[in-house]
């Protein structure tokens, strides 16, 4: 039997009967290598601060906030790089779609067990969660004499630099370390890097103090 033949018998049998098999291991293969390059490339953060409110900031903004603070924080997680991420949670006044839920609902998760401790918020987010108690007093660590759990950082000198003028008043905040979470020295270290943030912040404003 003619050998070119035999192998196209051969594919065509073992195509009908694993033909599901191979495009799954295939699949598999293709994922494997997809995580792989993310394992590869992909710089764990040492802190991350997120932006609640109804503003928007470009890439250059974030990009700036990350490069420019980072020398102001710990390397917590002993890789040689101070990583900062910003992330950006744009909300809608108006909660009208599937979306506008999601992303009231991806705030909350953040605000009460996400990895932030540094929060930017608007105004009215910062007093509703005040209002639950979620914000560590920060007056030691940047020298006020009342209780400060947050502050309003429009005129910081900080944020200006890199272009910041929100059309509302923006607080930064802190977050309370949750239950348990006080006995895991990477959650206490990155709780201090957001009082580090925090500080650096507070330096050159008029911070109204709450």
């Amino acid at each position: 039997m003619d050998k070119g033949k035999l192998d196209k018998k051969w594919f065509e049998n073992y195509w009908y009967y694993y033909k599901f098999h191979t495009i799954a291991g295939i699949f598999a293969l293709f994922i494997a290598a997809v995580t792989l390059v993310e394992c590869a490339t992909n710089v764990k953060t040492d802190a991350t601060v997120t932006y609640i409110g109804g503003a928007y900031f470009d890439q250059t903004f974030s990009d700036g906030f990350e490069s420019e603070m980072s020398q102001y924080i710990d390397d917590v997680n002993g890789d040689g790089v101070n990583k900062i991420f910003f992330s950006l949670l744009t909300l809608s006044e108006e909660v009208t779609s599937e979306q506008d839920i999601a992303m009231q609902q991806k705030a909350q998760l953040e605000i009460a067990v996400g990895e932030t401790y540094l929060f930017l918020m608007d105004e009215g987010y910062y007093r509703l969660y005040q209002e639950q108690n979620l914000f560590e007093d920060a007056a030691r660590h940047v020298g006020a004499d009342e209780p400060l759990y947050g502050f309003a950082v429009n005129n910081s000198d900080f944020l200006k630099n890199l272009g910041f003028a929100p059309k509302s008043t923006v607080y930064a905040a802190v977050r309370v370390l949750t239950s348990g979470d006080e006995k895991k020295p990477q959650k206490v270290a990155q709780q201090n890097n957001a009082f580090k943030m925090l500080t650096r912040l507070y330096a050159g404003t008029d911070a109204r103090m709450e």
